[in-house]
């Protein structure tokens, strides 16, 4: 039994016979329903089963996947460490250093030892594509703080939350948490 694709057939065959005695004749047979070899009911489904699969999967991978990219969030964006350089006369620097888990430290910085010291540690979380929430623990001491996101490009970024404005500069870029 021949499983491949089927052949289409002409609605009439010509066969020729001969005898001895006479000249060759023709006889026309018409290609009937029942003469014609057929293909099973459950090869057929096969076939067409597949070939909708087949075109379905080419028509999804025709489109634009409708997924958001990780590096296309903004969070993907802020992870890594970020520092106050140049903070406004009276006030102690800060020290920012966002995770890929949603969490951030603050630090400031102890100026007559010049080192850094932990301030609070919490959670983050975009808003929408300017404004950051930020909660340090304890909550009652930190709260909650929204700031708004200002980039000014991919190692410069400001955050402003009432009168506070921090300038900040890419320290270094994400690590994992």
């Amino acid at each position: 039994m021949f499983l491949g694709p089927r052949i289409a057939e002409p609605r009439s065959a010509i066969k020729l016979r001969s005898s001895s005695a006479t000249a060759p004749s023709v006889k026309v047979t018409k290609v009937t329903h029942e003469n014609r070899s057929t293909i099973p009911a459950v090869i057929r489904l096969a076939i067409s089963l597949s070939a909708v699969l087949t075109v379905s999967l080419i028509a999804c991978n025709g489109h634009p996947s409708l997924e958001v990219k990780p590096e296309a969030r903004p969070e993907a964006k802020l992870v890594g460490k970020w520092e106050e350089v140049t903070p406004p006369k009276g006030r102690i620097p800060v020290q920012f250093e966002f995770f890929t888990d949603g969490t951030v430290i603050e630090n400031d910085r102890v100026v007559l030892l010049k080192q850094w010291r932990q301030l609070g540690a919490g959670s983050f979380k975009f808003m929408d594509a300017t404004r950051i929430k930020v909660e340090l623990q304890p909550n009652w001491y930190f709260g909650v703080v929204i700031y708004e996101v200002v980039w000014q490009d991919q190692d410069h970024v400001t955050l402003r939350a009432g009168d506070r404005t921090i300038q900040l500069t890419r320290v270094k870029p994400a690590e994992a948490h």
